[in-house]
């Protein structure tokens, strides 16, 4: 007979489900990653590929990955276009079979000294492991940088330089690899496009500290506000059955991720869309049974994102807003049907791994709640190996 755990406590959800554990562990992970890369060994690997950046004069960047791994390639991405350098950010699939060339129909173009950057936390998915041959055989003057979690995968030993996550052992559903890819996905483009080793000395000391705070505040999160998560799942019903996440900026990195680990966790349909998109048509969804998550850490869009809350509470039918922000917002306070959540990350790009976590405790709690194990798969695995 089937376990009942929609009364489990967070210890007893910690201790039998590894996606739980691994939530938990997210502080832990994100001063790993932060104490190896302003460590000798750590900052000799950003010096090298600093020194490859400039000595190699790439002409554009590829960001590739699947799930996770690409979803958290938003936060490099918009930090190489704003420095005025060309990058894309390619589902792996889709490069794989379309993206590479071959067609001959199609003029082939110069090969361009492109930077793959291929993202998987197992190192062994299916795309990239196929991308580790295809690529040098198709993009000759291309280079591959793996950013992997696991040092001794086929990632690893076939890019031409392997740059680790170092979040530990990861089991089930991704949690703390997201996290830690966010960390890797901030400081890459800034350490390449750096003109200084002083530079990058100012910028990782920085970083530190951030990443020290950014730590203590999930942990305050995980120990002393666990009743959030019930006052969620409470607010948006455990009958639930779809949960619209909308977001903008580096905040779309954490609505991708937050959609994706609905669905595997909770086995309800979930739909990550911007702001912008979601005024474009997705508006006629809102009901007062509407249940959506709206993200907002960054000020070049705030004002944006609290019209689309208030439009959907008032406006467009009523609907239900989980609002995680970092600033209070005086024109939502006292909606009986938004339930704000401020956290104290002020860094936008850093932002994301504080939302994300909030999100992680909802799902989690909810699944419990409709008795379905957290992180436990019913048709895939931890890596796809088919693809």
């Amino acid at each position: 007979m089937k376990i009942d755990i929609s009364g489990y406590s967070w210890d007893q959800l910690r201790s039998e489900f590894s996606f739980v554990n691994d939530v938990f562990d997210e502080p832990e992970a994100l001063k790993q990653f932060a104490n190896y890369y302003t460590s000798i060994e750590g900052k000799s690997l950003l010096l090298q590929l600093n020194q490859d950046w400039k000595e190699t004069r790439f002409e554009n960047v590829i960001i590739t990955g699947m799930g996770s791994s690409l979803f958290a390639g938003h936060i490099a991405s918009m930090i190489f276009q704003a420095a005025g350098f060309p990058c894309a950010m390619i589902d792996a699939g889709e490069l794989l079979y379309y993206g590479l060339g071959g067609d001959e129909s199609v003029p082939a173009s110069d090969n361009a000294k492109t930077l793959f950057i291929l993202t998987s936390q197992s190192g062994e998915s299916v795309e990239i492991v196929k991308l580790l041959d295809e690529i040098p055989a198709k993009r000759p003057d291309g280079t591959i940088w793996g950013i992997t979690n696991t040092e001794d995968s086929v990632l690893a030993i076939k890019s031409h330089r392997a740059i680790l996550l170092k979040a530990g052992e990861e089991r089930s559903v991704t949690a703390k690899t997201f996290s830690n890819t966010l960390l890797m996905m901030y400081i890459l483009p800034r350490i390449l496009i750096a003109t200084s080793e002083t530079e990058i000395d100012a910028f990782l000391n920085t970083f530190f500290d951030d990443v020290q705070g950014l730590a203590d505040d999930l942990e305050f999160l995980f120990s002393e506000k666990q009743e959030l998560a019930n006052k969620i799942v409470t607010f948006f019903g455990k009958d639930t059955k779809f949960v619209e996440v909308i977001a903008r900026g580096t905040s779309l990195a954490t609505a991708q991720q937050a959609a994706l680990n609905i669905k595997e966790t909770n086995k309800i349909a979930s739909e990550a869309i911007s702001g912008g998109q979601f005024r474009h048509g997705p508006i006629e969804l809102v009901t007062k049974n509407f249940s959506s998550i709206c993200l907002a850490s960054d000020d070049e869009t705030r004002d944006l994102m609290e019209d689309v809350c208030y439009n959907i509470t008032h406006k467009w039918g009523g609907g239900k807003v989980l609002f995680i922000t970092n600033r209070q917002s005086e024109k939502l306070e006292g909606d009986a049907r938004l339930i704000p959540v401020v956290h104290n990350c002020i860094n936008p790009f850093l932002a994301p791994v504080m939302e994300i976590a909030i999100i992680q405790l909802f799902m989690i709690r909810l699944a419990a709640s409709n008795n379905i194990g957290p992180g436990i798969f019913k048709y895939t695995t931890k890596v796809t190996k088919i693809g």
